[in-house]
């Protein structure tokens, strides 16, 4: 984010940027939540991925072509543009190490939902940064997804906690804890 652009929450759209892998990233659970939204709410992915071809055929099967778009491999300057026309950012993977494109989210002031999953868990701290659901509970992912779009101050103040934590992935805080820890190790030989 070269410019500090950050999201206004004002465009109906909820961002999902992955590999496309049914399985692990839990694509089929898209198509229920697309199901759920409201008429003006859609959801835009950005990735490619060996099940491409299975999600087409999922959104045309359950009518979503309107709901669910498709953006493909986007280069770094249409990420961008995409993080910050969205209002919120979804994980819905099954299992997920430390998920980079949270942070990325979040450093566009995007509000996160995720399953909680060892790398989301420990990018929003148990959910003090963002909104963590029991692994696979795809109701209440449902319900907490329409619960927050419902309310601004909710996203607003989720706008806030992602802006705040992101601070704790900057360049400058990693080299030095990899500094403190390489010379902790160093100094127990």
């Amino acid at each position: 984010n070269r410019e500090n652009k950050i999201s206004k929450l004002s465009n109906r759209k909820i961002i999902f940027v992955s590999r496309l892998e049914i399985e692990q990233k839990g694509l089929d659970y898209l198509i229920k939540i697309g199901k759920s939204l409201k008429d003006d709410w859609k959801i835009f992915i950005a990735g490619e991925g060996k099940d491409k071809k299975k999600l087409m055929k999922m959104i045309k099967m359950n009518n979503l072509q309107e709901k669910i778009i498709l953006c493909g491999a986007l280069k770094s300057e249409e990420l961008e543009e995409l993080y910050t026309s969205g209002s919120l950012f979804i994980s819905t993977s099954r299992w997920e190490g430390f998920g980079l494109v949270i942070t990325e989210a979040m450093l566009f002031g995007l509000p996160i939902i995720s399953f909680n999953n060892r790398g989301p868990n420990e990018i929003l701290k148990n959910g003090n940064y963002g909104i963590l659901i029991e692994k696979n509970n795809i109701n209440d992912f449902i319900k907490m997804v329409n619960n927050l779009i419902e309310s601004p101050e909710k996203m607003q103040f989720y706008q806030k906690r992602s802006l705040e934590r992101v601070m704790d992935f900057k360049k400058e805080i990693i080299i030095k804890k990899w500094e403190y820890n390489f010379k902790k190790l160093m100094d127990s030989d």
